[in-house]
Parts: structure tokens; C-alpha cells; sequence
């Protein structure tokens, strides 16, 4: 869009260019014909950062020198928010000044304003909507609102020839760039893209002011982790024109098992009292989307929850879906950071991919070579051979396992091709464990964060990334290395070994059984709608061959007692009551063994219990 070189009706002009979704972020320069300054409102910033772009383009925060100029500022930019504006004590407390030298002709501080004392030196004009609309109040410097910016002179200096995002004078004065070349570095982004845009991720919902992106999939503690590193919370929905944004815009799958019920995490839970849900933000919500039959609290574990492929709820605990690898969506009330790559380099993290691969871009920028105005030269471009994935091009690890993006895509294409692991992905063959920690890393790679990354806590053995099963004996790596650690701790099995592929038979009560009273049986990690049929033995714990060609724990007689059916989760539960006929004094010998297509194929591990 052009810059305007002649004044414009308003408010109307900018009410209809405030529509366009650039001006969530900034509005084009506009023109007072009462004070004969250009205006322009940025994005959202802290008051520093927003005097020192003025500064850079010969211009300071808006100083205000009448009711009239206040009023003009208020109707055309008061409905995005408060807005920063160059009054300031920040020099000497108390002694309030403009960055621009300008006198103090006129005063329009709220009611009981400045109260903040030295810890708030920067003054906002408040927004509509609220009762001290168009007065003032002062804040603190780490606050980031949008800001006026005001000039005195045309800015035709400012014009933006390229069409890049970034004025003439700011490329030349500034950043370095080529003002008429879109894209300097050819990397696939433009400049102002690079410098002046958020990562293409985020979302915003323009309805609520709010933006939203999704974690790297993993636990919801783990997504919420991101989130408050971001500065805010895994996402509080309010009603249900939210939720239905937040499906439109942040759902999808994610994995192959339970695709109506694998969507990300937000932010309800009931962490702190069983059955009592409520936002990780703090905030109160009379807005309820529960799945028909959840929260249901599944064996008393099920503390957090997620969205399913409609947009209903589900309360989710450890272990059950995609192997605790959701993602979760991330919530700020803020505009979040910059991208801020380096227009002039096109590999800014230097993981040897380019910033517009590593985002997704498969074309170049067209330029507009009959007005000499340059875009990206495809001689120089690498476009990304897969665009549906992206990993972030100020992130060496962007997926945390350990390995830079270069070293898991190994030709630099942008596509997981044959052998290669996923660089979008901490788990490329889906089996629970992260990349790294199959592969042996106790250190992860330039990037990686250590809060995310799980070193192998035993580096002498190594399973491999690319095959879930290591050791093909029918169990995921990270259903025998329970905790995903690379050790086989107590309670794991081997996953080199297949010998020891079982699966996972639970009784409760531990170890004294009594006749006429309750207890429950729990299958975990069965094949997904298999049927385990539960024996028992009075008699020992074997080893008994049998006809299937599987060697039970038990000891002959043995007998079946009830048969479970696995979920497509691989879990089963059942409560009964010990029979009265139980023989006291006795010790009960149980296993279970897995039929899938009526075929026996596994067996779970024994266990004993004694009848009193």
C-alpha cells in the first residue's frame, strides 16, 4: 500500500483501512491538517522501543499541545488500545516533559494520575471503552502498547518503493537493506516480513485483541511451560464464538490414534482438587464444552484437558494418547515479539537452512522488474520442498531433541526424506522417546532448550530414532522405557531386547486379597482392541508351555477367570468381587494373554497375591 502524500477524510479513511488485517499491526502515515504533523500508529511495543523507531525516522512519540490535537489523536486511533505517547518523567521523577522539547501547553491526565511514582515514568492515552477514555495515565517501561508516532514534515521520504513492509528512508538509514529490492537477502521473506512481522505461527483474533500459537507437542505441564515462557498461559476460552476461532485457526491432529480425540491442549484443569476444573490463567468462565460423557476422570488421573476435532473437551492423564504429545495452545494478551531475522543473511541461526525454508516458503518474492523493483533471485533461493512443516529460523534445535535442524535434515531441502529424522519433530518414529535421547546425546546442540530436551540417562545403549520398535518384538520403544529416558529403569523392560515385550497386568489391592470384598484388574499397553483373557494358578508360577506356543508364568491347573477388552488405546479395567469360595491362606498366581483376530500373540506379566 502506498503512502499517503495529501490529507485524508477522517475519521472514515481509516476506519475502512483499519479493516485490512496489516493494520492489526500498524496504520499508514495520516495527515492533521490542524497541527499539518504525519501520524502513524505502530504495533505493539514497549515505550522505549517505540521512541527509538521515532528517533530513527527524525521524529519523536506524539507530543499533545491542545484539547483539539487530543481529540483528533483519540478518533482515529483510540479504539486499538492504549497508546503510547512521548510524555515522560523517566529523567527526573515527578518533572514530567515531551521527547520532543516541545512546551507543556496542555494537560489531560486521568483522575488521580500520574500515580505510579518511579517505577511508572511513561504516559499512555487510555482507550474507548473504558470510563477515562482519551486521558492519560502512566506505566511502567516493560508495558508493550501500540504508540503514535509523529513527524513534522511530508513523509514521502518514508515512501516504501519495493513494497516490502519498509520505507526507503528506514532501508537506507536503518537496516541496511536494499530499498528497491523486496527481498535483500533472497531468502523467500521480504524485509519487513524479517523485521517488522511476528512468526507467521501466531494468530490473531482480532475479536478479543489476543494471540494464540501452538507449543511443541509434548505433556500439557510441558506446553504450559512454553506458554508462560512466552508470557502467558495455555488458552482460556470465554465463549463459544472462542472456542469456535480456536478450532478454526489452532486444531489439529496429532497422531495417527484416536484422530476425533488427539487436538491440543488448553488451559482447564483440576490439578489442584479432583473434579474441581479450573484456568490455568487465574480467570473465571462461565462457558462449559464438555464431550458427551467427560470430565468422567478415567481411573482418578485424567487432571487436564484438550480439544477434540469439534471443538468439544475431553480430560486427558499421563499416558494415554499420541504417548503425551500434544500440543498445546498458547495464549498472550499482548502482540508477540518480532520475528526479527536478519534481512541481510538468509540463514540467521545458521542451522543451514533458510529462513523462508525453515518457515515454509516454496516461492520467491516476484519484484516488479519493469520498475526496477528486484525479488528473489531463484538462483540464490533453496524453496522449501515441504511447506506443511516448518521448524524456526532463530532456533538451531527448533523441535528441542538435541540435533540442529541441520543435522536431521541432512540434504537441507526442507522435506524428511528416506533416513532422515524429523527436524519439525522431537520423536520421529512416533514411539514416545525424543530423537536425542534414543541417539545417545547427554549435551543437546546449539539452541536446544534444556528445559524441553531429555538427555539418555544411559548413552552406552542406544535404540534407533527411525524405528519404533528397536527391537520388533511387538512394543513401542517408549512402552518399555516408561519414563522415556533412555534407562532401563525398575518396571521397564528392554526395548532391545524382545524377549521381554509384555505387557502390563495391574491388580488392586497390592498383596492381600479378601474373599467378599472389591478389587480391580488393569490392563495397560495391550494391543488396541485386542482381548486379554485373565488366568489364574493356586498352584505356582511356572513356566508352563502351551499349545499357542507361548510359555505362561502360571503353573498347571490353570484356569481362566475374565476377559478384558482393550480400548484403541490398549487400556482395559475391570472391578469385581473376590469370589467367598477363595480358598484363605492360599497364594493366587495371575496372567493375562492377549488375543488379537482371536489369535493369542502376547502375554502380560504375572502377578501374585495372597487370600486372607
Amino acid at each position: 500500500m502506498g503512502v499517503p502524500l495529501f490529507p485524508m477524510k477522517l475519521p472514515l479513511a481509516l476506519t475502512l483501512l483499519f479493516s485490512a488485517p496489516l493494520l492489526a499491526q500498524e496504520s499508514p502515515w495520516v495527515f492533521n491538517p490542524g497541527t499539518h504533523h504525519w501520524y502513524k500508529m505502530t504495533r505493539a511495543s514497549t515505550w522505549q522501543e517505540a521512541e527509538n523507531r521515532a528517533v530513527s525516522i527524525q521524529g519523536h512519540l506524539l507530543s499533545l499541545e491542545d484539547a483539539h490535537e487530543n481529540d483528533w489523536i483519540f478518533q482515529n486511533f483510540g479504539s486499538y488500545g492504549p497508546l503510547w505517547i512521548g510524555f515522560t518523567d523517566d529523567l527526573q521523577e515527578g518533572l514530567w516533559t515531551w521527547t520532543s522539547g516541545d512546551q507543556i501547553t496542555f494537560l489531560n491526565w486521568d483522575s488521580g494520575q500520574p500515580n505510579g511514582g518511579p517505577s511508572q515514568n511513561h504516559a499512555a492515552m487510555l482507550p474507548s471503552g473504558t470510563p477515562s477514555a482519551s486521558f492519560w495515565a502512566d506505566f511502567s517501561a516493560d508495558r508493550k502498547f501500540r504508540a503514535i508516532l509523529e513527524i513534522d514534515y511530508n513523509p514521502g521520504f518514508l515512501r516504501d518503493r519495493d513494497g516490502d513492509g519498509l520505507s526507503d528512508g528506514e532501508e537506507s538509514t536503518i537496516w541496511g537493506t536494499d530499498p528497491m529490492d523486496q527481498d535483500s537477502d533472497d531468502d523467500g521473506l521480504s524485509d519487513g516480513e524479517e523485521i517488522l512481522n511476528p512468526h507467521p505461527a501466531w494468530k490473531h483474533n482480532e475479536t478479543n485483541d489476543h494471540w494464540y500459537r501452538l507449543s511443541t507437542p509434548g505433556t500439557w505441564s510441558e506446553a504450559e511451560a512454553e506458554a508462560v515462557s512466552e508470557g502467558g498461559h495455555l488458552a482460556t476460552i470465554r465463549n463459544a464464538a472462542e472456542n469456535d476461532w480456536l478450532l478454526q485457526n489452532l486444531y489439529r491432529d496429532s497422531c495417527s490414534s484416536n484422530p476425533e480425540l488427539n487436538g491440543p491442549w488448553i488451559g482447564l484443569n483440576d490439578i489442584r482438587v479432583e473434579g474441581s476444573f479450573e484456568w490455568v490463567s487465574g480467570e473465571s468462565s462461565a462457558y462449559w464444552n464438555w464431550y458427551p460423557g467427560e470430565p468422567n476422570s478415567w481411573l482418578g488421573q485424567e487432571d487436564h484437558v484438550h480439544m477434540t476435532s469439534n471443538g468439544q473437551w475431553n480430560d486427558l492423564g499421563p499416558g494415554i494418547l499420541c504417548w503425551d504429545r500434544l500440543p498445546g495452545i498458547i495464549e498472550i494478551d499482548f502482540a508477540p515479539d518480532l520475528l526479527g531475522t536478519d534481512p541481510l543473511n538468509s540463514d540467521s541461526d545458521g542451522d543451514g537452512l533458510q529462513d523462508g525454508q525453515e518457515l515454509g516458503r516454496d516461492q520467491g518474492l516476484p519484484g516488479d522488474p519493469a520498475n526496477g523493483i528486484a525479488g528473489t533471485d531463484l538462483s540464490l533461493f533453496h524453496p522449501d520442498a515441504d511447506p506443511s512443516t516448518t521448524t524456526h529460523p532463530l532456533d538451531n534445535d527448533s523441535d528441542d531433541d538435541g540435533f540442529g535442524d541441520g543435522e536431521e535434515d541432512l540434504n537441507l531441502n526442507g522435506l524428511r526424506d528416506f533416513n532422515e529424522l524429523d527436524a519439525s519433530s522431537r520423536d520421529s518414529d512416533d514411539d514416545g522417546i525424543q530423537d536425542g535421547t534414543e541417539s545417545g546425546l547427554t549435551v543437546g546442540s546449539v539452541g536446544t532448550n534444556p528445559i524441553i530436551f531429555q538427555p539418555d540417562n544411559d548413552p552406552s545403549t542406544l535404540t534407533n530414532p527411525l524405528n519404533a520398535d528397536s527391537d520388533g518384538a511387538g512394543l513401542k520403544d517408549g512402552m518399555e522405557d516408561r519414563d522415556r529416558n533412555g534407562l532401563v529403569d525398575l518396571f521397564d523392560t528392554d526395548p532391545n531386547y524382545p524377549g521381554d515385550d509384555q505387557y502390563l497386568f495391574e491388580m488392586d489391592p497390592l498383596i492381600y486379597l479378601t474373599p467378599g470384598q472389591l478389587a480391580s484388574i488393569e490392563i495397560t499397553d495391550a494391543r488396541p482392541f485386542s482381548t486379554s483373557v485373565v488366568y489364574y494358578s493356586f498352584s505356582g508360577s511356572g513356566p508352563t508351555p502351551t499349545a499357542t506356543g507361548l510359555t505362561m508364568d502360571l503353573s498347571p491347573p490353570i484356569a481362566p477367570f475374565m476377559a478384558l477388552y482393550a480400548s484403541g488405546l490398549g487400556h482395559a479395567s475391570m472391578v469385581f468381587r473376590i469370589p467367598l469360595a477363595s480358598p484363605s491362606g492360599s497364594q493366587l498366581w495371575l496372567q493375562s494373554m492377549e488375543y488379537t483376530l482371536g489369535l493369542p500373540t502376547r502375554l502380560s506379566n504375572n502377578a501374585l497375591r495372597l487370600i486372607f
